[in-house]
């Protein structure tokens, strides 16, 4: 019998000298019936042994679980985009509770300039820190994202 090397070491039986071709037949499978060869060869990998345990019961579960699941998150979504407006709506609030304040303040002060300098100032640059530092820590999140 020839060694592997002198068929090519690709472990494959050579040819029949019979002129029927045993290509993709392992070499323990040459010596086996024909018959036997043809059903080891059409019987493919082994199945997963869980699958023969599932039945029409866990296949039902299995749709509802997702069926649940895919309703919890657009549940979620929703609250998300609920959650957002309302924020939307409490920022507009503060821009126009904070304006109002600033007309009130400058039409108290109007009579004073040498106070209502200072203050509009003070708040210009309070704003500018405040809208400063959003920015940054804006641009830190996207960077860590």
């Amino acid at each position: 019998m020839a060694t592997d090397e002198e068929r090519g070491g690709d472990g494959l039986a050579p040819p029949d000298p019979d002129g029927e071709s045993n290509e993709g037949i392992p070499e323990p499978l040459e010596n086996l019936p024909e018959q036997i060869q043809q059903v080891m060869a059409y019987q493919g990998p082994a199945s997963n042994p869980i699958l023969s345990k599932v039945n029409e019961q866990h296949i039902s579960e299995a749709i509802e679980f997702a069926k649940t699941t895919e309703e919890h998150h657009f549940q979620l979504a929703k609250r998300e985009q609920d959650t957002e407006r309302s924020n939307r709506w409490f920022g507009l609030a503060a821009f126009l509770v904070a304006a109002t304040l600033l007309i009130a303040l400058v039409w108290l002060l109007k009579d004073k300039p040498d106070v209502l300098l200072p203050t509009l100032s003070g708040i210009a640059g309070l704003l500018a820190g405040l809208l400063g530092g959003y920015g940054w820590g804006r641009s830190r999140t996207e960077l860590e994202e």
